[in-house]
């Protein structure tokens, strides 16, 4: 009798686990393809932009909060009033909360209007499997010598698309 616990006790653990090691698989692997899927639709969108990330419409016209030139130095005075009262027009109105994303960045692309902040990127210009130039604004890590270096890797392997060989970069 006491074998048979012990006997059910394991079936019923390894089942539990299997059942576990299933659902964190197919976790990870949907978190993976729809990470894979993000960065696909933002290198498609600086393809489509000439290589750099497009501006939100009306990047301007949101209002800017960086002081002019004559405000350095002296910061705007507090309203006397409700402690919480801030100067009129220190800072944008927020989008409506209720509003898509791709609505209020004025983007045809449904990214946040931290993208362009929060995207790392290089591109390599090519003509005929030439090297015309690179942009490297938006990343550190890389060189312009290994910049062009990954576009020749990519070139040689003739895929549309995928990551370097070292799987850093896609």
């Amino acid at each position: 009798m006491n074998q048979l616990r012990r006997r059910f006790i394991l079936a019923a653990m390894l089942s539990l686990f299997a059942v576990l090691a299933a659902i964190v698989v197919g976790m990870n692997m949907l978190n993976y393809f729809d990470v894979i899927r993000s960065a696909d639709r933002t290198i498609d969108m600086i393809e489509e932009n000439g290589g750099t990330f497009p501006k939100p419409l009306g990047a301007g016209s949101m209002g800017s909060v960086s002081p002019g030139a004559a405000d350095i130095g002296n910061p705007p005075a507090m309203p006397s009033g409700n402690p919480g009262d801030r100067p009129t027009g220190s800072l944008p109105p927020a989008p409506p909360s209720n509003e898509k994303r791709g609505e209020t960045t004025g983007w045809s692309w449904n990214f946040s209007a931290e993208a362009p902040y929060e995207t790392r990127y290089f591109t390599v210009f090519l003509k005929d499997s030439q090297i015309l130039g690179t942009h490297l604004d938006n990343i550190a890590a890389v060189s312009k010598e290994q910049a062009e270096q990954l576009a020749a890797v990519v070139l040689e392997d003739g895929a549309e698309e995928g990551f370097d060989d070292d799987d850093v970069y896609r």
